[in-house]
């Protein structure tokens, strides 16, 4: 836990405008993060818990390199970096993807953060595109939506769900989401402000499917129609206040 502490504040001294260059051999990268992020950093007791940090931030072919010093680089297909909108990959509503195969340390379902930040064409996936989950088509796994104008956070095992208002998901402008699991306590937050809480009783079951962003794994039925900036998770449920921060410290960095 201390190493991955330490190296992840290595990483935001490079990513966020510090001196340090973590990742050295991809300076681009680390440059065009630090500009996006405009020199904020994260506190590190909340450093120390992520375990995926991508800021869609370069173009960098097919991987998109997480930041978290958790070595969990994923593979984005069918989507090419733009700087249209500040930036970011974007998601076509049919076969644009990234997949985390190895989910190691991205598997603890009952006590974890998710973020979000990203820009909707449309609702894509026949109006409930995914923007990520564990789930391989069976009553299984879990999923978060950008259902129409709101989230859904989805427990395929006990077939429960918990949604945020109406229009707190709207298209054309930059949405940042967050999403906790603390036991059965889910709670939902745009802006940083907790908008919806709710209860989800049973476990999510752990399955080897890999982490799918912006899309279903399964199959192509959900991906998301528009620009994704960052994705974001954390091996335990950050408080109110904390969500809050994190909110803040991205908070600008988007047009």
């Amino acid at each position: 836990m201390i190493r991955a502490c330490v190296i992840f504040a290595l990483c935001a001294s490079a990513c966020f405008g510090g001196s340090t260059n973590w990742y050295a051999q991809r300076p681009s990268l680390a440059n065009n993060a630090g500009n996006l992020f405009k020199s904020k950093q994260l506190p590190l007791s909340i450093m120390q818990d992520v375990r995926l940090w991508l800021p869609m931030a370069a173009n960098f072919g097919t991987t998109q390199y997480d930041f978290s010093g958790s070595a969990n680089d994923s593979i984005a297909s069918n989507t090419v970096w733009t700087n249209a909108y500040g930036g970011g990959l974007p998601f076509n509503g049919t076969t644009s993807r990234i997949i985390r195969s190895n989910i190691a340390g991205l598997s603890a379902t009952n006590n974890a953060t998710w973020i979000f930040v990203f820009r909707l064409n449309s609702y894509g996936g026949g109006g409930a595109g995914r923007l990520a989950g564990v789930y391989d088509n069976t009553a299984a796994g879990y999923f978060i939506n950008a259902f129409t104008n709101n989230s859904r956070f989805y427990n395929g095992q006990a077939g429960q769900s918990v949604t945020t208002p109406y229009n707190t998901v709207p298209t054309n402008q930059i949405v940042r989401l967050t999403w906790t699991r603390n036991g059965t306590a889910v709670v939902g937050y745009t802006g940083g402000v907790r908008v919806v809480s709710g209860s989800i009783g049973a476990n999510i079951i752990a399955l080897s499917s890999p982490l799918a962003i912006g899309c279903n794994y399964a199959d192509t039925t959900r991906t998301i129609d528009g620009t994704m900036y960052l994705f974001s998770y954390c091996g335990r449920a950050l408080s109110s206040n904390e969500v809050w921060t994190v909110d803040q410290s991205i908070k600008g960095a988007y047009p």
